[in-house]
């Protein structure tokens, strides 16, 4: 079982001191299930069993570009035309069958094999500071026959543009090959950073939204290699079955407030391990 916690944390001041929610994480069933989380910077969705009955995703993580501070996810979504950019910011990263932006998988040296659509959900906090989520996969057959489940913990605070998880798996083997995804696009840019457990990938400009920049970070120590599928870039982490994984992940937006080059997002990514936060347990 592969256990994985997410959790947010923004706050936003303004003049008078007073306090602004900006990081939340919302259940959408009208949305076939979709969980969906911000702070102020950026957002991501992971997609629920109810879209499965009619087109199986996966597990793959989504993002949602920003150019305001203030929350965007419910009011996008009671819109429903959030693939439209109404100058607040849109959903045009496409996901598909892929890991999208930092989704997992097993590794066996030649295929990918990963969970399905979530199968329960438990929001353990969404108070405008911090959001964390815990999601349960059902358990799911490798290619040689052994079973695997996961768990995953997402947690997004304030002032940041990546993610926590913390991932839980659960088998009948002891070690494990975990390949953590970003969905490949032709033309891109792929950056892979032994030395510092960074793997970033910056796509070719989109003429009229411009260009979402993904990236990993796991801790030097676990990193396995890097390698890919026909529909991901891995970076390849060995772990041990029912102890707990930790990686971050996240995005950001050309047209947003914070990174807009490849550069800047290389650097934003480096940060995080020179200030200790790939290295936290």
């Amino acid at each position: 079982m592969l256990q994985c916690v997410a959790v947010a944390r923004v706050s936003v001041k303004d003049s008078t001191k007073k306090f602004i929610p900006t990081t939340v994480v919302r259940y959408v069933p009208q949305r076939l299930d979709d969980i969906a989380w911000e702070n102020d910077r950026i957002a991501f969705r992971i997609y629920g069993p109810a879209l499965a009955k009619k087109d199986f995703t996966g597990s793959g993580i989504d993002v949602w570009v920003k150019s305001v501070r203030y929350p965007v996810v419910d009011k996008w979504y009671a819109k429903d035309k959030y693939h439209n950019d109404f100058g607040e910011g849109l959903d045009f990263y496409g996901v598909g069958h892929s890991r999208g932006c930092g989704g997992i998988g097993i590794w066996d040296g030649k295929t990918l094999s990963t969970s399905g659509h979530w199968q329960s959900y438990k929001i353990k906090k969404s108070d405008g500071s911090r959001a964390v989520f815990t999601v349960n996969y059902a358990p799911w057959q490798l290619p040689d026959g052994h079973q695997v489940s996961e768990q995953l913990t997402a947690t997004l605070e304030t002032g940041t543009n990546l993610n926590r998880m913390d991932c839980i798996f659960k088998s009948d083997l002891k070690e494990l090959v975990v390949g953590i995804g970003i969905a490949k696009i032709k033309g891109g840019a792929l950056y892979k950073d032994t030395e510092k457990g960074i793997m970033a990938f910056w796509p070719p400009e989109n003429t009229k939204h411009g260009n979402i920049g993904c990236g990993v970070v796991v801790r030097t120590k676990d990193i396995g290699g890097f390698s890919e599928d026909p529909l991901n870039y891995l970076l390849l982490v060995k772990i041990k079955t029912g102890k707990l994984f930790t990686y971050y992940t996240g995005a950001c937006w050309s047209k947003g407030h914070d990174f807009r080059t490849f550069e800047e997002w290389k650097t934003e990514l480096t940060h995080s391990v020179l200030s200790g936060k790939s290295n936290k347990k």
